[in-house]
């Protein structure tokens, strides 16, 4: 562990701030990879089902409602906590990957980008918000000048972008050559 600590740059920290550390890294790494991964199927899976087309105006729409309600949701997460947020968020991307493999023609997809863009708006800046809250709360005192926090954060980039870029390679890779029903990685 203290070369993960080192490589992470928090082996000063405090046992509890480490445990922070770690589950942040965790929750941001794990989000990214299964969501990076099952957009490859479910971007294959969409063309399958419409067009090319189809696929870039739903994507458009998704992100359109992402940008309208994105800063007024984040107010919820002054009214609730970031907990409660983000357990809202999983839980509606769970329901889009269960009601992904049901959907046949392009309305059917609508609904769901639709209740994608709302998802991601509620994602948006939560886990980030979550760490600095708790940060300030346990570290504070010890990083004064944030440097551990900066190195933290900025490998924390790399390690995002990097499991990003690889699983959905993966997800390309593995919905080309080798998974003939792409459904099955829905329920996955």
């Amino acid at each position: 562990m203290r070369k993960l600590y080192s490589f992470l740059q928090i082996e000063i920290a405090s046992k509890q701030a480490k445990s922070l550390f770690l589950r942040y890294l965790i929750l941001v790494s794990s989000t990214s990879t299964i969501l990076l991964f099952s957009r490859t199927f479910y971007v294959l899976y969409v063309i399958d089902k419409t067009s090319m087309a189809s696929i870039a105006i739903l994507f458009a729409i998704s992100y359109a409602v992402q940008s309208l309600i994105d800063y007024p949701t984040s107010n919820l997460q002054n009214k609730f906590s970031t907990r409660v947020i983000y357990f809202v968020a999983m839980s509606l991307y769970g329901l889009v990957f269960i009601l992904f493999p049901l959907a046949d023609d392009f309305n059917d997809f609508l609904i769901l980008f639709v209740i994608e863009g709302i998802t991601r708006s509620q994602e948006s800046g939560t886990l980030n918000s979550w760490f600095d809250n708790n940060y300030k709360h346990l570290i504070a005192d010890e990083d004064l000048e944030y440097e551990m926090y900066v190195g933290f954060t900025g490998i924390m980039m790399v390690i995002d972008s990097t499991l990003s870029i690889l699983f959905a390679v993966l997800g390309g890779f593995l919905s080309t050559y080798l998974i003939s029903g792409r459904k099955m990685v829905f329920i996955i």
